[in-house]
């Protein structure tokens, strides 16, 4: 018997001992596939076999972020083998496995993956997708602490709003990311994508500004040499170089930088278009009729061979291949909760399920009250903002009516001020609610209101929208809040804003999607980085001095 249980012991240790070998020898290998994509090597179909080994032993017996990892790896691998949909897979994969509610998880590598999914729906332009991979990219490397790559990504939003025409969008995007590159001492990564703002200058005839920009490119980037060449796979900016030359009618140059971009089309198809493009429309200047029939025809071939080639059967099968993994996502995310829903239903059972279901009942109307009442408020402050600036709009038609009228008004709009007051507890004189009345009455801002009501949140747009609505009307607040030396977080920036458009405390929550209690330590946390004082004590009459 002893000596069964003695071979009973050495076969349990010597199986530890061999898993324990095989977990270190599986993330040395995790560590070099690793280490060769940062070092930018070009996979092969040669590594599908050492991702795929990788992809299944880690999915089993990694945690969260060598999962992440291992799809990841196996997604540029795919990648550099031009099999973007399954790429796209990979990446989608990786982020379901990351774990972001874990103090540990990997949230630089997470920005990495949703960074590449935005390249991926970018180059096949599928823009609305690319904007939400950037996004997500963006947030991810925010909560990483890394600024740098934040702007970066955000830069890339300026991208697709360019391709989509937005470009007064692109242009604010690509103006701030440009700044704070700078203002963090990135002065070539600045340059290096300056060019949106380029052409949305060149397209609006601002040349003197078209020029800094290129300029900028050209001195800053690394990008272009001393003889005017450009970095490989940037060859672009031939057609960018060639423009401005048309636009100052050096037409001559124009045509040779149009010819010079065309000795790179086999390489990338669609710097034909561009090509062609180009040379008809600085042949159509000169006057050239045989030239400008000719390249006419050929960029007409040339514009329908790209449609062709961007919505072919690689885009759909890219598309469709992702929505039926985020479906699969959805089912699976099902499946695991009706699971955890039945172990939960029997534990309920064995300590009382009567007590539970009592004090989830109580909980749930509890929080309906608070819910309804926070929406109540809302709604009741939003119809007293909205009256009281319909009135002081009859006031203003008032100055041509009878001055009974006008006294009558005058009555009601201190009466209404003073009921605002109660809501931001600020007791400002009506001259400065007056200055209020255009920036309170703008779009942005009544939605926000009503998005309040609703207790929905804004998205990305519409906080930029907002962004823009105070950098034109309040530019020395919107400077002071975004200045870096105080280091205000994303959510206190975006309560700084509200809480100076005179939002209340309850919109804030709602809006933000946050507790009472957050509300109050951004508040205090905005007033001690801002204006060195403890609490929340005069948080509001500081904020509308600025």
């Amino acid at each position: 018997m002893k000596h069964i249980l003695y071979v009973i012991s050495v076969f349990l240790v010597a199986t530890v001992l061999a898993s324990c070998v095989d977990n270190e020898a599986m993330r040395q290998r995790l560590s070099y596939v690793s280490q060769c994509n940062r070092a930018d090597t070009v996979f092969t179909e040669a590594w599908l076999p050492t991702v795929d080994s990788l992809v299944n032993y880690f999915d089993h017996h990694g945690n969260a972020n060598e999962k992440m990892m291992a799809h990841y790896l196996k997604g540029r691998v795919h990648h550099d083998i031009g099999d973007a949909p399954q790429a796209l897979a990979c990446y989608r994969d990786a982020t379901n496995a990351a774990d972001t509610t874990s103090k540990d998880c990997d949230f630089k590598t997470l920005s990495r993956v949703y960074g590449q999914m935005g390249t991926l729906f970018l180059s096949q332009r599928i823009p609305e997708k690319g904007k939400e991979a950037f996004l997500m990219a963006r947030k991810n490397a925010f909560l990483d602490k890394d600024t740098l790559s934040s702007l970066i990504f955000y830069s890339r939003v300026s991208n697709i709003y360019h391709m989509e025409n937005l470009l007064d969008s692109a242009l604010w995007i690509c103006l701030y990311t440009d700044k704070e590159l700078k203002k963090l001492g990135y002065q070539e990564i600045a340059a290096s994508y300056i060019l949106t703002a380029y052409d949305i200058y060149i397209r609006r005839g601002d040349l003197v500004k078209a020029k800094k920009c290129l300029d900028e490119y050209e001195h800053y980037s690394g990008y272009v040499d001393k003889h005017g060449n450009v970095k490989k796979g940037l060859e672009g900016y031939y057609y960018f170089k060639g423009k401005y030359n048309e636009e100052i009618n050096r037409l001559d140059s124009a045509i040779f930088f149009y010819r010079k971009l065309l000795n790179y089309c086999k390489e990338n198809r669609d710097l034909l278009e561009y090509s062609f493009s180009g040379m008809l429309s600085a042949y159509s200047k000169i006057g050239l009729a045989d030239s400008v029939k000719k390249y006419a025809v050929l960029f007409a071939e040339a514009n329908d061979s790209s449609t062709i080639r961007h919505s072919s059967e690689e885009t759909i099968r890219m598309l469709s291949l992702y929505n039926y993994n985020e479906k699969q996502m959805l089912v699976a995310q099902k499946t695991l909760e009706t699971e955890k829903y039945k172990i939960v239903l029997y534990f309920i059972i064995g300590l009382g399920l009567l007590s539970l279901i009592v004090s989830g009942r109580i909980w749930k109307l509890h929080e309906q009250r608070n819910r309804e009442k926070l929406l109540s408020w809302n709604k009741k402050y939003f119809e007293t903002l909205t009256k009281y600036q319909d009135i002081k709009k009859d006031l203003q038609l008032s100055y041509k009516n009878l001055e009974l009228y006008k006294v009558e008004k005058e009555k009601e709009i201190e009466e209404l001020r003073k009921s605002l007051s109660i809501f931001v507890e600020d007791e400002t004189n009506p001259e400065v609610w007056n200055l209020e009345l255009i920036i309170s009455s703008a779009v942005i801002v009544k939605r926000m209101h009503k998005l309040a009501c609703k207790a929905k949140q804004p998205s990305e747009v519409e906080w930029d929208e907002l962004r823009q609505l105070l950098h034109k009307h309040l530019p020395s607040f919107y400077l002071l809040i975004m200045d870096v030396k105080y280091g205000l977080s994303n959510n206190e920036q975006k309560a700084a804003m509200l809480i100076r458009l005179r939002f209340i405390p309850t919109e804030l929550m709602a809006l933000l999607n946050l507790s009472k209690q957050r509300i109050t330590n951004i508040r205090s946390n905005i007033n001690n980085k801002v204006f060195h004082v403890k609490g929340t004590k005069d948080l509001d009459a500081n904020l509308m001095r600025l």
